[in-house]
């Protein structure tokens, strides 16, 4: 079941106070229109009511997909969380740590789309690694966007950056070719199950300069 409470949120620019909803865990088969406020971007919100002033509020939010086996745990806290014993229950999933908004966007698009995090991350470690003349070095963080159709590829893998509104494309195949390659080396998801992992740039960085 879907947990929320109210609190009182102080407006950034006027200081009126009002009530916000915030949710501490997040079922989606429970709450499905809340899945799109949440991408984008309305859930971790507040506008005053006075002054009209829209700014985003931050929070731990726990996200559970049960029809797709995965939980994502926006978890502001330096330490992980500590959930072995509600973890049993849930023996098939794979469990996400992420520690913004967008990170926790992201991983739900991924999983949506029937991707591996592990094998995007590594992509996009790559795309930065190489420059090309129009582009000597990507600035901000690089995020999944969609899967979009695309004549010369099939389907192409769209990220976007997070500092300038601009998209980077990478052919579909290219990503399949790097899973199967990666999926030989990388532990199988079932083994990864009941750990919680921070797939990040960090992670990708580490998994190539073990393998290469």
């Amino acid at each position: 079941m879907s947990i929320s409470r109210k609190i009182n949120f102080s407006c950034r620019k006027c200081g009126h106070q009002q009530p916000l909803t915030v949710w501490d865990v997040l079922i989606v088969a429970d709450d499905p229109e809340k899945k799109e406020e949440l991408i984008n971007g309305d859930l971790m919100r507040s506008k005053c009511i006075r002054c009209g002033y829209s700014t985003p509020v931050l929070y731990s939010l726990l996200y559970q997909d049960i029809a797709r086996d995965f939980v994502v745990w926006l978890w502001l806290s330096p330490a992980d969380p500590n959930t072995a014993d509600e973890m049993i229950f849930m023996r098939d999933y794979q469990f996400r740590i992420v520690r913004s908004e967008n990170e926790l966007r992201e991983k739900i698009l991924i999983f949506d789309n029937g991707l591996d995090d592990r094998v995007l991350e590594i992509c996009k470690f790559l795309l930065r690694k190489k420059p090309t003349r129009d582009r000597p070095k990507l600035e901000g963080d690089l995020f999944f966007k969609e899967l979009r159709p695309w004549p010369e590829w099939g389907q192409a893998i769209v990220f976007e950056l997070s500092s300038v509104p601009e998209e980077l494309m990478l052919p579909r195949k290219t990503y399949n070719e790097m899973e199967a390659c990666m999926l030989r080396k990388l532990p199988a998801l079932e083994e990864v199950a009941k750990k919680w992992l921070h797939i990040d740039s960090k992670f990708a960085q580490s998994m190539v300069r073990k393998y290469g």
